[in-house]
């Protein structure tokens, strides 16, 4: 009895023991995160990137939006375009009355644009060819100071690959759009089996598509840390701060849906107005939550190496 006495003893003085140990590890691991990411926003200037960042991505919203027209008149039936509008403004701006007010103004003029798709696509592309290349240069530049780079490419070769990007971006783009459509049929269907069967699937597709949405801010976020700064960044601190980010993502859209639905008296302030004042507001957050991320993938990258 004494030797199984001693046995459990010391059994439970080793968990202790280890469990006192891992707890100061993340103790020590949460102080070095939140320490450096102090010291960080000020040294590498995270609220004046943030700035630069979120204005030229805001340059960029005039051309991307005749280029959505383009894509929609071109690839999608005119009935289901207006659902199409839906769906995007619900992911671009997830606040209900700042998106209502954006669709009744989006779609009152997206039949006559669409009459004329032709100009409008060529339009968009040469405007966001050039609007997306500056964004894309104030990201890496902004990217750069976050990690260190040193060595940067001629403006030439800067600049082509800014084009290459916004070119990808505008495939992306298109693919997402023709994609939309299947994912309608999807829910038809799933819609029809609800009327037969007499089952509800509410739940399961809201928890799809915010799925969905998760996934694709999280590649998003990977394919622009990884391709946009002038050296490559290993793959695990690219994920670690594309996990961060689409984290942020979320926490910044519940918490400002959140003040927006219950203190905010902007609607009151600025009437019709306030879809744009939520609009800069929104992406800004974004910017800021993009850098934040890359800020932690850096002292990622230092904390290891400084381990071996």
């Amino acid at each position: 009895m004494s030797k199984n006495s001693d046995t459990k003893t010391s059994l439970l003085q080793s968990l202790r023991e280890t469990a006192i140990l891992t707890l100061r590890k993340l103790l020590s691991l949460l102080g070095y995160y939140l320490k450096g990411v102090y010291d960080r926003a000020g040294s590498d200037h995270l609220f004046l990137f943030s700035s630069a960042v979120s204005f030229s991505l805001s340059l960029c919203l005039v051309p991307l939006v005749l280029v959505i027209f383009f894509v929609l008149g071109t690839f999608v039936p005119v009935d289901s375009i207006a659902g199409q509008i839906d769906y995007f403004i619900d992911t671009l701006l997830p606040y209900p009355d700042s998106a209502a007010f954006l669709k009744n103004l989006v779609i009152g003029r997206v039949m006559a644009v669409l009459q004329h798709k032709n100009v409008a696509g060529w339009l968009g592309g040469f405007g966001l060819l050039f609007a997306a290349s500056g964004w894309f240069t104030s990201m890496r530049s902004s990217l750069n100071v976050i990690f260190h780079v040193e060595k940067t490419p001629n403006k030439v070769v800067g600049k082509m690959k800014d084009i290459l990007l916004v070119l990808l971006i505008l495939v992306f783009f298109a693919l997402s759009f023709a994609i939309l459509p299947s994912l309608q049929i999807l829910l038809k269907f799933s819609h029809g089996i609800e009327n037969v069967l007499g089952l509800q699937f509410g739940a399961f597709e809201a928890h799809f598509f915010n799925f969905i949405t998760l996934i694709t801010i999280f590649y998003i976020c990977a394919g622009l840390l990884y391709f946009i700064p002038d050296k490559r960044i290993k793959k695990r601190a690219v994920f670690l701060a594309a996990f961060w980010a689409t984290l942020f993502q979320k926490l910044v859209h519940q918490t400002f849906g959140f003040y927006l639905a219950h203190f905010s008296a902007w609607g009151d302030i600025y009437g019709a107005y306030m879809v744009f004042i939520v609009g800069a507001f929104w992406i800004y957050l974004s910017s800021m939550t993009m850098l934040l991320a890359a800020i932690i993938g850096q002292l990622y990258l230092e904390r290891q190496s400084i381990q071996s």
